[in-house]
Parts: C-alpha cells; sequence; structure tokens
C-alpha cells in the first residue's frame, strides 16, 4: 500500500492536507471493490466519502475532504463492497456553487463538516451540530456487489 496526500483549498477554506490510502487491484468477488473517482469540471472539486470501515464490518464512515485539482485528475482506492456514498462540490462561479449528490431514492442524508477535513463512525444518535459548521448534506448512495470496481466522473 502507499500513502497519496490530496491538498484541500477552494471556496474559502484553509490550505490543509488529508492522507488517502491507496492499494493493489482487488478482486471482482473479493471483499473490496476499487472506486475511481474523476473530475471532468474546469474547477477544482472537493469530495466526502461514505463507506463500510471493513469488510467485515458492519459500521460505516464518513470522511472528507479530497481534492481533485483539475479536470483530468483522478484518484482511486479500494473500499469495502456493499453500500458507499458520495458528496461533491465547486465553485461554479464567485456566486454559485455546483454539487454533486443524491436524490430520490440514491439520496443519504449524511451530517458533515463543511469548514475542515474530517473523519468519523457513523453513529444512530450523532446530531449536526451548526455552530460547529456541521451539516446534512445529500451524499448519492451506490451499492457494488460484484463489480471489479466503480468509476464516477463529475462533469
Amino acid at each position: 500500500m502507499r500513502g497519496l496526500t490530496l491538498a484541500l483549498s477552494i471556496a474559502g477554506l484553509s490550505l490543509l492536507t488529508l492522507p488517502v490510502v491507496i492499494s493493489g487491484p482487488s478482486q471482482a468477488q473479493g471483499p473490496t471493490f476499487k472506486l475511481e473517482l474523476c473530475s471532468a469540471f474546469g474547477k477544482p472539486v472537493l469530495l466526502s466519502i461514505l463507506h463500510r470501515v471493513a469488510p467485515n464490518d458492519q459500521r460505516y464512515m464518513v470522511k472528507g475532504w479530497f481534492m481533485l485539482e483539475k479536470q483530468g485528475q483522478c484518484a482511486s482506492g479500494d473500499l469495502p463492497r456493499g453500500i458507499f456514498g458520495t458528496f461533491a462540490f465547486s465553485r461554479a462561479s464567485d456566486t454559485d456553487i455546483k454539487t454533486w449528490g443524491g436524490t430520490g431514492d440514491n439520496l443519504l442524508p449524511i451530517c458533515v463538516n463543511v469548514s475542515k477535513p474530517f473523519e468519523r463512525i457513523l453513529t444512530d444518535n450523532y446530531k449536526c451540530q451548526e455552530e460547529n459548521k456541521e451539516f446534512l448534506l445529500p451524499f448519492e448512495g451506490r451499492k457494488v456487489t460484484n463489480e471489479p470496481g466503480v468509476k464516477i466522473v463529475f462533469r
């Protein structure tokens, strides 16, 4: 396994770094799948990921913010099979924010910190604290069973 550090700086957030673990290819029927996240957007994209803690653990964790700095950039890593989710945003203009999240049956409302990197295990009794800049965001939920990998492109 090797580590990758992505920088976080957009929309007034300070420069921070967040390590992301990248591992080798996964097997189609193994306990993990390869998630590849790519930007086809003209500005930096910040994203957060929801996934199971480990293949043999039924708990979920949410972490962010990772940044795809430029159009055409991709990042990938292995995640446990099952349900996972993503939420991403970018500054579309000086006044508009572009978001990529879930709707309808694919909506997973998850509480995250919108001002700094975070990582936490989800619990039923956790409450968002607006004074700590935590808000419910509409993650897009997906389920992976037998696929060797999933590629998501933010356009």
